[in-house]
């Protein structure tokens, strides 16, 4: 069983954990995922049907009751294996595995938001203490691993680095560019600059949107698209971001695309990829935009620096400096033959390093090793 926040098909830690899930060999595991919150969309669009799907609907904090509740999910499903991923599963799922003695516990770390970039001495606490009863740390960029080792004092051999692969198949179709350009309002000559981020402070959406404005004084043709969900709370940031875009002038020029089904179709139209964040794990979007053949210009914070080569697939911005990023944003610009070569370097780097199954071979070799290790202990 897969424990997530919430079941949300188009942020990338979720994804990859439902793709995960859809492609586990039906010999040796049966499937289950559970949602702390709520499920989003409909599940049969991107959930195979013989994955029973749970949901507690949780409320903010702690929640006592639901720790049992989980653990009686985990009882009566027979449960071997629990996997939790992030800080807001954490807790309610190592304690409700040790209450229904599920014989493996797994925890997956994919990144960190802007709450955990300065960790409070409490939750650093609880963290140490809940990493104690798990069996495995699962983390996704040696950036990961190097904090859960050092800050969290956990032993090398209780952790697991297993990157993050991407499906190329899906990012190397010949697609219609003039008609999505045209589906998406904009001139075929138009220049697109995009992003795929949840509207969250950590995306640091502010210096992409001032930095485009400096790309934008010197490509007219330019448009930035940002792509993804506003989510719950997000109010503030969403007029935050507004007021900013109406105090540039760029209301014509930027487009909010929200949630998009299809992503490899929008990123065939894009000229550069940029991930603005302040804090990443391993970048499952700047994956599919290299994939995708994009050059990618990005702050060099968590695994972003693992995926990026300078000066062959993109280069890398100061974080929150908007006149650096427009700088390199436009040095790609200003070079066909650069863009060219950084998006044929980019493909083939993915497609030689991050295949996706991969990834799915490495979490059942791992299912299956502690599986048999901790029966075999308690025999």
């Amino acid at each position: 069983m897969h424990v997530v926040s919430k079941v949300y098909p188009y942020a990338g830690m979720e994804r990859k954990v439902i793709q995960l899930l859809n492609n586990l060999d039906r010999n040796h595991f049966k499937p289950f995922l559970l949602s702390m919150t709520d499920i989003w969309g409909t599940p049969s669009n991107y959930l195979n049907q013989d994955v029973e799907l749970h949901a507690l609907h949780k409320m903010d904090g702690i929640q006592l009751g639901l720790v049992l509740k989980l653990a009686k999910i985990l009882k009566s499903r027979k449960i071997h294996i629990i996997h939790s991923h992030n800080w807001a599963t954490l807790f309610h799922s190592v304690i409700a595995a040790h209450i229904a003695r599920v014989p493996v516990i797994v925890h997956g770390e994919h990144g960190r938001d802007t709450k955990e970039l300065d960790t409070t001495l409490k939750r650093s606490l609880v963290r140490r203490l809940l990493y104690a009863l798990v069996n495995q740390i699962v983390v996704v960029a040696k950036d990961l691993e190097d904090i859960v080792v050092h800050k969290c004092k956990v032993s090398m051999e209780k952790v697991r680095l297993i990157i993050n692969g991407v499906n190329t198949k899906d990012f190397q179709k010949n697609f219609n560019k003039q008609s999505i350009k045209r589906k998406f309002g904009i001139s075929n000559n138009s220049i697109v600059i995009a992003t795929v981020a949840k509207l969250r402070p950590v995306k640091d959406l502010p210096t992409l949107i001032k930095s485009f404005k400096l790309i934008l004084d010197q490509v007219q043709n330019a448009q930035l698209f940002i792509i993804g969900s506003y989510g719950i709370n997000t109010e503030p940031l969403q007029k935050e971001l507004n007021y900013l875009i109406k105090e540039l002038d760029l209301q014509q020029h930027i487009k909010f695309l929200g949630e998009i089904n299809n992503i490899p179709e929008i990123l065939s139209i894009v000229d550069v990829y940029v991930n603005s964040s302040v804090s990443e794990g391993m970048s499952n979007t700047i994956l599919e935009a290299m994939a995708s053949g994009i050059p990618v210009v990005a702050t060099r914070v968590g695994g972003n620096s693992e995926l990026v080569v300078e000066g062959k697939t993109g280069y890398f911005f100061d974080v929150q400096n908007s006149e650096d990023c427009a700088r390199k944003v436009l040095k790609i610009l200003n070079s066909p033959q650069l863009k060219e070569e950084m998006g044929s370097n980019s493909r083939s780097i993915v497609q030689r390093y991050y295949p996706i199954e991969e990834t799915f071979r490495k979490n059942q070799e791992m299912y299956r090793e502690l599986y048999f290790k901790k029966t075999f202990a308690l025999q």
